[in-house]
């Protein structure tokens, strides 16, 4: 994926990429941003959370073991929230 010379500015703008993935991806968020990511399995049960801090407006997952399927991202910066759904293609 090529970065725009824009950087990203409002949640709203964050990306998740490569999507499928196999577990592996990366999530694009403004600079310097600080949260929290969230990861929901189809039935709405939390199978990972984690707090970042974004350099480079980069934070890098990775979800060793995870199944097949399909999941929802929430991510939480401040009052802000944004939902992902990726796809996981297996391992």
């Amino acid at each position: 994926m090529l970065d725009s010379c824009k950087g990203l500015s409002l949640l709203e703008e964050s990306i998740l990429y490569p999507n499928p993935n196999q577990g592996q991806f990366t999530l694009r968020v403004p600079r310097d941003a600080k949260g929290e990511v969230m990861i929901f399995n189809q039935l709405g049960q939390i199978i990972f959370d984690q707090a970042f801090t974004a350099q480079a407006e980069r934070v890098p997952l990775n979800l060793i073991g995870i199944r097949k399927g399909v999941y929802n991202l929430m991510i939480s910066v401040g009052e802000s929230k944004e939902i992902k759904k990726f796809v996981v293609t297996g391992n």
